[in-house]
């Protein structure tokens, strides 16, 4: 079965207990949760309590506490005690909300009627409770549309009579088929949540209809039967019996293993269950194998690649980039010296869409710059401005939380528009809402006019004077824009402020007019919806070039204005899902780590990102957003050992980074470059600095690597990039750097034999007229002109 027995067997039964309670109590009959004896979940109750909080949604910027307060302000006590019960109910499943900040605010929620909530047992489990699974991040922060919906379903079943409610709710796929149909949109974790709780024997713990997708779609794929079912719950407990039957004393639980590598694998290779109406057996070798290759994916989410300068760092950030954003596409550029060009562009072009970032960190770099700040708004305040860091990590959880529905468009036959639905505030969210459920897009601009006959702006500007006799421009703007500019096949922005995107849709329908609607907008179009994510909502950058959406309700964009390339990755076929993300800080060794990410040092860890066993989100300072770190984010730092040692690295760094060492490679090398070993050359320098010095400064290989390498490159690499290197690191100690270089002369006649020509300096010949001056003689040091292929010999001995 389903049913989950985690952390304490015996908590969770309650749990499962009181799920059982309110069935039975409160849908089937009228009964009570937290007040004995009472009749709190009465049809009345339910009718009032829609009247003034689902119908009544607070547009203010309050928090979700005072906004609620003011809603129910003019209610009886029985609708306050039913918001206590439908709060309890919310509360029961998340494991991210400790025990007491749940039973406190249902506590806080009855005072305001002057109520004590009775300390019974209930109370008691979900005080001690560690829940059930992790809803997520919108879960929390879309509370009153989960609450509503959970309204929705109680008001459904008390319109039922009492033989019905038995009926339906004796039967998990009518009951599922019924609240389905209570509202047209189902993505509400609440759902499936309920699901879980009502009938944990069929339903997994799995809030996310995302994550729902991604199990059927990879089990689809690998279990090769022609029985699979189509609906999504019925194919995962089909799964789920198939693992039972194959090994009847196991429990298991799609976010633990085995089960979760197999649908959260990140590797190309994936295990293939052969063609039978029952499966085959896994094969349990190639499973394992699987799995430690995913343990190890999970370990270099977070690399460094330190070295030495020159040891390929940068040429090795391109490699592994690529290889984490698609291996298999780009098996064909990694470890092929022939395809670097290729491999450069590509990378390029996913830096360009948004998909890799790169940053440099430095002494002044903070968090600012990195997660977020505050800056200037234009208008003498200040607004908050997402990082880098904040950024690709929205676009990362964004892409792996939504199927995208691909549109391979033409930009030069289409229009690109900017709309807003609604003020950003969340008290709208219900025009929004209203129109994801009915598939289309809405003007609030144009009052009660209908304008289907109206072929130009004249004739909108005329019909809209002849009712209400002033000249509103921009109603008249606006309807134009909409009902005559905007196409069928045009692509829509919805933003989200002037910063953020929360959907793309494609027109499919022209403009009509609809009076009898629940929202104030009258005017729409029919639309598809290509890409919707309220939460983590994607930065207005990752589309559009150098520019914010303007706060305009509805205007066109400029095509200049729009990264095609960023735009059309969105919007392609395989959609958002399961893209990886990477995340390059050169220089990671530079910064202060403590002050570039602040609190959020703990959220890169593993175990500790979104969706993983300890998940940890936090609320950021200036725009109070939650944040997490998503699972197909990958962090990979470059650090020079030259600058700072490994052994000299923030502690919090060096324990949450896999760290790889790439040192000098002299098997790329040529032996034989005009009768030069350059193998044979870096090896003997670097070996003279070891001793002389430390592994962390020796030279890379990179400066050697020509295609067209000849003597006099030889020695211009050697004067412009090597000695000046050594002179960095044996400041002023000319000694050293003789014996680094294979000696030096003092005759004029040999010295283009050595880099390094040397001479004395007597100080009675320079200081001839002060004959009691009395200082020994010096040493001084040039380097050479013009070194030839001896002196390049000379360094390794073949002289």
């Amino acid at each position: 079965m389903a049913k989950y027995y985690g952390h304490d067997p015996i908590e969770l039964n309650k749990i499962y207990d009181l799920a059982l309670q309110w069935k039975n109590d409160c849908l089937i009959n009228d009964g009570w949760l937290l007040w004995p004896g009472e009749s709190i979940w009465t049809l009345d109750n339910l009718q009032d309590f829609k009247r003034c909080f689902v119908d009544n949604p607070d547009e203010t910027a309050d928090s979700f506490e005072e906004k609620f307060k003011k809603q129910l302000a003019g209610e009886s006590s029985d609708v306050t005690k039913l918001a206590c019960e439908l709060l309890f109910i919310y509360f029961l499943f998340p494991s991210d909300t400790n025990g007491k900040t749940k039973v406190n605010l249902i506590k806080k929620v009855a005072s305001w009627k002057g109520l004590n909530v009775p300390l019974t047992s209930n109370l008691n489990v979900l005080l001690e409770s560690k829940g059930i699974g992790k809803p997520g991040t919108a879960f929390h922060t879309r509370r009153p549309f989960e609450l509503s919906y959970l309204c929705y379903i109680g008001l459904g079943i008390k319109r039922l009579n009492h033989s019905e409610r038995n009926n339906l709710i004796d039967n998990h796929k009518d009951f599922r088929v019924f609240i389905d149909e209570l509202r047209q949109r189902s993505n509400y974790a609440m759902r499936n949540i309920i699901l879980h709780l009502l009938y944990p024997e069929y339903y997994e713990r799995i809030s996310s209809n995302g994550n729902k997708q991604q199990i059927y779609n990879e089990f689809k794929r690998i279990m090769k039967g022609s029985n699979f079912p189509d609906n999504i719950d019925d194919a995962i407990y089909k799964i789920r019996r198939y693992f039972e039957q194959k090994n009847p004393s196991s429990t298991f639980d799609f976010y633990n293993e085995p089960l979760v590598s197999m649908w959260k694998n990140e590797d190309p290779e994936k295990i293939v269950m052969e063609a039978s109406e029952d499966y085959s057996i896994i094969d349990n070798d190639n499973f394992n194998e699987r799995r430690q290759n995913k343990m190890t994916n999970d370990l270099n989410k977070n690399m460094v690649l330190f070295g030495p300068p020159g040891t390929g760092k940068t040429y090795s950030v391109i490699e592994r980039a690529l290889e984490i954003i698609d291996k298999e596409k780009y098996s064909n550029l990694i470890n092929n010296p022939d395809k670097r060009e290729a491999a450069v562009k590509e990378f390029k072009e996913l830096l360009n869409i948004g998909q890799i970032a790169f940053c440099t960190f430095h002494q002044s770099y903070g968090y600012e710059e990195f997660v977020e700040g505050l800056r200037s708004d234009g208008n003498g305040g200040f607004e908050p401005r997402d990082g880098i860091f904040k950024m690709i990590s929205n676009a990362a959880r964004s892409s792996a939380k939504d199927n995208v529905k691909g549109y391979d468009f033409d930009e030069k036959k289409i229009n690109f528009f900017k709309m807003s639905l609604g003020n950003t505030n969340d008290g709208e969210e219900d025009i929004f809402d209203y129109c994801l459920d009915h598939n289309v897009i809405g003007l609030g601009w144009g009052v009660d006019i209908d304008y289907s006959d109206c072929v130009d702006r004249k004739a909108i500007r005329k019909k809209y004077e002849s009712k209400y006799g002033d000249q509103d421009s921009f109603n008249i703007v606006a309807v134009d824009r909409f009902k005559n500019r905007m196409t069928i096949g045009d692509i829509v922005f919805i933003s989200h402020g002037n910063a953020k995107l929360k959907a793309i849709a494609r027109v499919t329908g022209d403009y009509y007019y609809d009076e009898n609607t629940t929202i104030e907008f009258n005017h729409f179009h029919k639309v598809e919806w290509l890409y919707v994510n309220k939460e983590p909502m994607v930065s207005v950058k990752q589309i559009l070039i150098n520019k914010n959406f303007s706060q305009q309700a509805i205007y066109m964009h400029s095509k200049d204005d729009i990264n095609f390339n960023s735009l059309k990755s969105y919007l392609s076929p395989k959609g958002g899902m399961n893209r990886n993300y990477v995340l390059i800080i050169d220089e990671i060794n530079r910064g202060n780590i403590s002050k570039i990410f602040g609190e959020l040092i703990t959220l890169i860890e593993p175990d500790k990102r979104l969706d993983a066993d300890n998940e940890v989100t936090v609320t950021l300072p200036y725009s109070n957003d939650s944040f997490g770190v998503p699972q197909n984010l990958y962090i990979i730092g470059t650090m020079n050992t030259a600058d700072r040692s490994i052994a000299l690295l923030d502690t919090a760094l060096r324990r949450r980074f896999n760290f790889i060492e790439l040192s000098p490679d002299y098997s790329i090398l040529d032996t034989d470059v005009e009768g030069i070993n350059v193998q044979k050359l870096l090896k003997a320098i670097n070996d003279r600095i070891e001793y002389l010095y430390d592994q962390d400064h020796l030279i890379g290989h990179a400066y050697f690597i020509d295609k067209h390498l000849s003597v006099p490159k030889l020695v211009a690499i050697m004067k412009t990039k090597v000695i000046p290197l050594l002179q960095e690191y044996f400041y002023l100690d000319w000694e050293k750097l003789e014996l680094l270089l294979g000696g030096a002369t003092d005759n004029l006649q040999q010295q283009q034999e050595y880099f390094l020509f040397k001479k004395k300096l007597d100080p009675s010949q320079i200081f001839a007229r002060n004959l009691e001056y009395d200082q020994s003689t010096k040493i001084s040091y040039t380097i050479v002109a013009e070194p030839n292929e001896k002196a390049l010999k000379r360094i390794y001995g073949d002289n």
